[in-house]
């Protein structure tokens, strides 16, 4: 019998670990998931390492949660999960392929110099071969507030999450995260979808926004 929210051994085709919402991966499925876990863990210390000595030397910034910088194993299975119920074609490989934040970092900026603090540690980042994939401002949209960026380190290839917040932002991102995670259920109405995004704008709306920080490409 599979563990709710976490692991059991199975048999070929058998659901090996189940979650929220009836989602179960297979032995082979969450075999796969450990081992991308695993990758993600020998590669975390040497980036951690690195990104420690650029904020470190970026006045007013901190590198914050740090026990978070590797996904859990029911979080990231979860995620796995999800993407095979929605799209059941999709490989575990290629739905794996999909995760960028099995290691993720959030830096905090003083609301102060947050703007001028975020560009110039994307350059410091840039300038040691950091590579850029993605970068997502929300400071300008209902919801959400904060930067997420994904970056590919350059000794290992690994890719991971930085997340480029303000002390408020940081705090109520952490704050309405239930929330946010319950958005992403299988299986949810829209009428609670809406009830819980409704909510979750409501807290962030309240996030004051540090000038010029709309701006930030």
């Amino acid at each position: 019998m599979p563990t709710t929210g976490g692991e059991a051994t199975g048999r070929v085709g058998e659901a090996a670990w189940a979650g929220e919402g009836g989602l179960t991966l297979t032995a082979e499925q969450n075999a796969s998931a450990d081992r991308f876990l695993d990758h993600a863990a020998e590669a975390e210390p040497s980036i951690r390492a690195a990104l420690s000595l650029l904020v470190a030397r970026q006045p007013g910034a901190e590198l914050v949660g740090l026990d978070q910088a590797l996904k859990s194993a029911d979080s990231l299975k979860r995620k796995i999960a999800t993407t095979l119920f929605h799209a059941p074609n999709v490989s575990t490989g290629e739905a794996l392929a999909r995760i960028r934040d099995s290691i993720r970092y959030t830096v905090c900026f003083s609301a102060d110099t947050y703007s001028e603090a975020v560009r110039d540690i994307v350059t410091r980042l840039q300038s040691h071969g950091f590579e850029r994939l993605d970068f997502k401002n929300g400071w300008g949209g209902e919801g959400y507030k904060g930067i997420n960026s994904i970056w590919r380190d350059p000794g290992s290839g690994r890719v991971f999450e930085l997340q480029l917040h303000t002390a408020d932002s940081f705090d109520t991102k952490t704050i309405t995260h239930v929330l946010y995670e319950q958005v992403r259920l299988p299986g949810i109405s829209t009428a609670r979808r809406s009830a819980l995004d409704a909510e979750q704008n409501e807290v962030f709306s309240r996030v004051p926004v540090p000038t010029g920080a709309v701006d930030i490409t």
